[in-house]
């Protein structure tokens, strides 16, 4: 049995006991605290080529300052802080 087949059978346990539902909402909330290179691209309206290098520029700020940083993706928040632009997600 593969690595894969044995995560598939225990998602399919998770969901049995309606936990599913919790990680799917936990997995939208990280999602929305972190942004990748293809936002990024989107947001700056440049390629996701160019999105990776601002990331990069960014992860390496924020590895500096002592923070975990993960590979592809930084704080949402603190790329609007950095590129000046609002966030208008959380804009009301």
């Amino acid at each position: 049995m593969t690595s894969k087949e044995v995560f598939n059978i225990n998602v399919v346990n998770l969901c049995d006991f309606h936990i599913c539902a919790d990680l799917q909402e936990g997995v939208k909330k990280v999602s929305k605290l972190m942004i990748n290179a293809e936002e990024v691209a989107e947001i700056m309206d440049c390629s996701v080529r160019d999105g990776y290098k601002l990331i990069k520029e960014m992860i390496d700020e924020i590895n500096v300052k002592g923070y975990i940083t993960r590979a592809g993706r930084v704080p949402r928040k603190y790329f609007y802080e950095r590129t000046g632009l609002e966030d208008q997600e959380g804009a009301s």
